[in-house]
């Protein structure tokens, strides 16, 4: 990046090389900081900047490349500063593309910041009109906020842009067969058992500290069907599950698979781990998260 443009984000000089901003190597061919930096975000973004002269081992993609600029402004608008993410987006030598807005999206979202959401989410449908995941973020921050007149209007859109929406799905397997759950589904031949166990769980977790996100709901949903609208996520189905058949043996971890992005109640349900006493992974369509002891190694930041 220019010295001016250096200047126009507000942040300071310094290398900015393949590994991720802890010093670690990032995973999925790029840096760490779009989806799993650490409690240092706020330091490590305030300092970073590509390096036009990194011809070193640890360099993963071509400095000053279109994905490290995606990086960089994830990592400053995760650390909350959102104006300067969105000024280094402006003014980096590329145009910017989907997955630029889109990691900006993110972190409005993660923030609650309502009205940059919405920005954020028409500059990504601008490029990518039928992406069903910038309605579905935008639409969770506009739930939070109570907007629901804003919650209906988007609706409308994706169904005059006749978008479908993908709908989410677990995976786990059981000596060789693949179990599939859809939130509040009842297709398993052993439902009831399913339910009944995840509801016991979903008790134990609550004593530990666990508490509904409401923000994940995208309807105004009456009082008494709001918990049970949460609770049977697929996610969710797919642990009480795994634990109700033994699909793995004691000590080993349960792992699921997500064909979307995890939603932050089923992440806040990593209290599991406690009452399970057991390890759980999901991977999901963004990255791997490792639930143990009641923590995620993403440190609730993805």
């Amino acid at each position: 990046m220019e010295q001016a443009q250096i200047a126009q984000s507000g942040f300071s000089n310094s290398r900015f090389t393949g590994r991720n901003f802890n010093g670690r190597r990032g995973g999925r061919g790029g840096c760490f900081g779009c989806g799993g930096a650490s409690h240092h975000l706020t330091h490590d973004a305030s300092n970073l900047i590509t390096a036009n002269d990194y011809t070193g081992p640890d360099q993963l993609f071509i400095a000053n490349g279109s994905a490290h600029y995606t990086c960089l402004v994830g990592a400053m608008a995760r650390a909350g500063h959102l104006e300067q993410a969105e000024r280094v987006a402006l003014t980096m030598p590329y145009k910017p593309d989907a997955a630029v807005w889109r990691a900006l999206l993110s972190a409005c979202a993660f923030h609650g910041e309502a009205d940059k959401a919405w920005s954020m989410a028409r500059r990504v449908l601008e490029l990518e009109p039928l992406d069903d995941s910038a309605y579905v973020i935008v639409a969770n921050v506009l739930s939070a906020a109570g907007r629901w007149d804003d919650v209906a209007e988007l609706r409308k859109m994706l169904r005059d842009r006749r978008v479908k929406k993908q709908g989410g799905r677990s995976w786990i397997e059981v000596q060789g067969k693949v179990h599939v759950f859809a939130a509040g589904d009842w297709k398993h031949e052993r439902s009831a058992e399913i339910y009944r166990k995840l509801e016991e769980i979903m008790g134990e977790i609550e004593k530990l500290g666990y508490v509904p996100i409401w923000d994940e709901l995208l309807h105004n949903v009456e009082e008494e069907k709001r918990k049970e609208a949460l609770w049977h996520h697929s996610e969710k189905l797919a642990v009480a599950f795994g634990m109700l058949c033994g699909s793995a043996p004691p000590g080993k971890p349960l792992r699921i698979v997500k064909n979307l992005r995890i939603c932050k109640d089923c992440h806040e349900a990593k209290y599991m781990t406690r009452i399970l006493e057991r390890e759980i992974i999901v991977r999901d369509v963004n990255r791997y998260h490792r639930f143990v002891d009641g923590n995620c190694t993403c440190r609730d930041i993805w």
